[in-house]
């Protein structure tokens, strides 16, 4: 069964270690991220582990091997989902935003152009507290899985 879910393990750690460094991308830019550092460093550190510990399951029979491992594994593939969605919900957000400044920059005059140019630099599409909050608390559940 986890073969299935899981074809890709050799890219496994790569994948979370991508949205690792984007998540804190985007709380570094827009959150206060001195709590988080440590939490950054801890998860980059435990990547290989991780990538060993896939290289070394028997994805064909996993609930044989260990019920604790098979858990463990669901847990881990549930953090990186969540972590995932909040970062496609994220990028949506910054997309949608950068569309409508362009359509509004489109029908404005070219005074209104320059106005709209200047808040655009200055707010830099900030996503909501509430996307952020929830790509931190993301973070933390992959934490706490890899923790296990």
């Amino acid at each position: 069964m986890w073969a299935k879910l899981v074809p890709g393990k050799a890219v496994a750690t790569p994948v979370i270690s991508y949205m690792l460094n984007k998540a804190f991308t985007y709380l570094v830019n827009y959150w206060r991220t001195e709590d988080m550092e440590s939490v950054k460093a801890e998860l980059l550190k435990m990547l290989p582990h991780v990538q060993a510990v896939f290289d070394a399951v028997d994805w064909d029979n996993i609930k044989e091997q260990s019920a604790a491992l098979d858990a463990w594994l669901w847990q881990l593939r549930d953090a990186v989902e969540e972590a995932e969605d909040s970062l496609d919900e994220l990028d949506y957000h910054r997309l949608k935003e950068e569309v409508k400044a362009r359509d509004e920059q489109e029908a404005s005059g070219s005074v209104s152009k320059l106005k709209g140019k200047l808040i655009r630099k200055l707010t830099k599409h900030v996503p909501k507290n509430g996307m952020l909050k929830r790509l931190k608390e993301s973070v933390e559940g992959l934490h706490k899985a890899l923790l296990v």
